[in-house]
């Protein structure tokens, strides 16, 4: 028998005897120490369990206990979808790279746009009074994305996710994807879903992306409207069921207004139509307005997090019979060695202008470490202070979180809420807090 990958993998040799693998496939990552990495090298469909016993033996001694632990390790990664056993020898390429980076980087965020066809209250990147514009801000060529693409694959990033403005809105968005695909890269979309067509959801079923999160703040149409200043409901419910018809992976993402979608009516009446489409519970995800970009003036429409929160929670329950779990992160941890969403340690964003910033939400000019024009990822990525003081934890040993139960599961929480809510990104984020009714 001849173990073989199940689909295409990204394998990164880092620092420290670690190295990670990503399947494309079955979307599972896995770490492990140089061996783990030597193993999967082999499992490339040209190699019997035999030639990699011997393999292997000639690294550690042939005795029957490193035979067992082989087989053993095997069949681990059969159960994991990571490969399989067939009868015959295929040539299965992997990617391999060297990381020499002491924070290997894994995602980025892109945005192939600034420009948007909805008009949204409370949108962060001011997409809406960009589109109205005589002169449109610039963005990458297709051209460059190519070069981009090739400098991040060299660096061994696993995921592209692409953000906005709204890509779909770019006209050559598709031979994007498709180029980043071709790449080997992973592919996440955020996207407001009203300019998906057949074509368009032909072309995700081939890439199969990791996901696709569609904003969807209402169901009700006047109140979706006044959101979103869009009439298309019924196009992108339309286009979520398509979605989810070709098995493609969505996520449901809804900001909560006050006055506007936060009623315990209105929470479960939305529920309530998510699972009749048929999504998963752990694919929604609700969060709190915040007055930044346009809705920097729009105070009044902030919602009582820990009110807000506990209807969440009563929602989930009743609609879907779920509990919301305590947090995506091991309550195990010894330290304050994870992070809350990759900040500064395993992601960054770069904007369509090609101006590297700490994530999405946090792309002003004083969040912003360089330009793909001006200056090379790799250099920016291992010398920018901007990344340093997440990197060094300083957002956390200098706040008030130090001291707070919840640090080791929360990690300080989303740093541009604690910057937009509390002016600093050593204060708390306050969704956060209210999640984990802390600092009451």
């Amino acid at each position: 028998m001849f173990p073989t990958v199940s689909g295409d993998v990204i394998l990164r040799f880092e620092r420290n005897d670690v190295v990670s693998a990503y399947n494309r496939k079955s979307k599972v990552l896995l770490s492990g120490n140089e061996d783990f990495g030597i193993l999967i090298q082999l499992c490339d469909g040209k190699h019997s369990e035999e030639d990699i016993h011997k393999i292997i033996s000639s690294r550690h001694g042939n005795y029957p206990e490193n035979y067992e632990l082989l087989n053993s390790n095997l069949n681990s990664l059969v159960k994991k979808r990571f490969i399989a056993f067939n009868e015959t020898s295929i040539n299965k390429k992997l990617r391999v790279c060297k990381c020499d980076f002491d924070y290997p980087l894994n995602t980025v965020y892109l945005e192939p746009t600034r420009l948007c066809n909805q008009t949204c209250i409370h949108c962060y990147a001011n997409a809406p009074s960009l589109s109205r514009l005589k002169e449109k801000p610039p963005q990458i060529s297709i051209d460059d994305f190519s070069h981009l693409f090739h400098e991040l694959r060299d660096m061994g990033v696993f995921y592209i996710c692409f953000t906005g403005g709204e890509p779909f809105f770019r006209p050559d968005f598709i031979d994007i994807l498709q180029e980043c695909h071709s790449n080997g890269f992973d592919i996440g979309i955020f996207t407001n879903g009203s300019l998906l067509d057949n074509n368009c959801i032909k072309i995700l079923e081939e890439i199969d992306p990791r996901f696709v999160a569609l904003s969807l703040d209402s169901i009700v149409p006047h109140i979706y409207q006044k959101i979103r200043g869009c009439n298309c409901l019924d196009t992108v419910i339309n286009n979520i069921q398509k979605l989810i018809n070709s098995k493609i992976r969505i996520k449901i993402n809804c900001i909560l207004f006050k006055e506007l979608n936060d009623s315990e009516a209105s929470l479960e009446h939305y529920l309530n139509f998510l699972k009749k489409v048929g999504v998963s519970p752990s694919c929604i995800t609700f969060d709190q307005f915040s007055p930044e970009g346009e809705g920097s003036t729009k105070q009044h429409l902030l919602v009582d997090s820990q009110v807000i929160i506990e209807r969440v929670r009563n929602a989930f329950l009743k609609v879907y019979g779920w509990e919301i779990p305590s947090s995506g992160l091991s309550t195990e941890a010894t330290g304050l060695t994870g992070d809350y969403c990759g900040l500064g340690t395993s992601m960054l964003n770069i904007t369509a202008e090609g101006n590297l910033t700490l994530c999405p939400a946090l792309n002003s000019s004083v969040h912003t470490m360089g330009n793909i024009y001006k200056t090379r990822i790799k250099k920016i990525w291992a010398t920018s202070k901007n990344l340093k003081f997440f990197r060094d934890k300083r957002h956390i040993t200098s706040s008030i979180c130090l001291n707070c139960s919840s640090v080791l599961e929360c990690q300080g929480g989303c740093k541009a809420k604690s910057l937009t809510f509390n002016g600093n990104f050593n204060q708390p984020d306050p969704w956060m807090c209210s999640y984990f009714h802390e600092h009451d």
